[in-house]
């Protein structure tokens, strides 16, 4: 027998609505309803819980005819495992570069010579040229010009 059907059985042999069951187990009655047509399963401690409202040892909730529920379970707990990995990696790469251009802001403010030689965002070029020994200087023919209008 499915976990659905041994908690519909087992709610009416008490005479208990869904609603009931659910006060008494501190969830909606609609996640009683998704329990009882096999469409979810209660995690660990609801079970345990179920357990205990509705006399059913934990071994018949678990096992019943097929072991799909202890199945079920234990994928949702190693997709959990998962996804907190995930989520702990991403988020210590997104620290690291915050704490990274922390550092090159930090060294472009104060003018730290030792910082700014990483920073990848200062553009630093050096180049060499060679200057002539003497700078030449362009001579122009100057003509002056009298109050008539006429050259000197």
């Amino acid at each position: 027998m499915q976990l659905g059907e041994q908690l519909k059985t087992q709610r009416e042999k008490l005479q208990m609505t869904q609603q009931d069951l659910a006060e008494r187990l501190h969830v909606t009655r609609q996640t009683v309803s998704r329990w009882e047509n096999n469409a979810t399963y209660p995690n660990l401690d609801t079970l345990v819980d179920i357990s205990d409202v509705l006399n059913i040892s934990l071994d018949d909730l678990l096992k019943g005819d097929d072991a799909k529920v202890v199945t079920e379970i234990s994928h949702d707990v190693k997709t959990k495992n998962r996804y907190k990995k995930f989520t702990i990696t991403i988020g210590a790469i997104f620290g690291l570069i915050i704490i990274g251009l922390g550092i090159l802001s930090y060294g472009r403010g104060t003018q730290n010579d030792t910082i700014d030689r990483i920073n990848p965002f200062l553009s630093t070029t050096r180049g060499f040229a060679v200057l002539p020994q003497k700078t030449p200087t362009k001579m122009e023919k100057v003509t002056e010009t009298n109050t008539k209008g006429t050259q000197r």
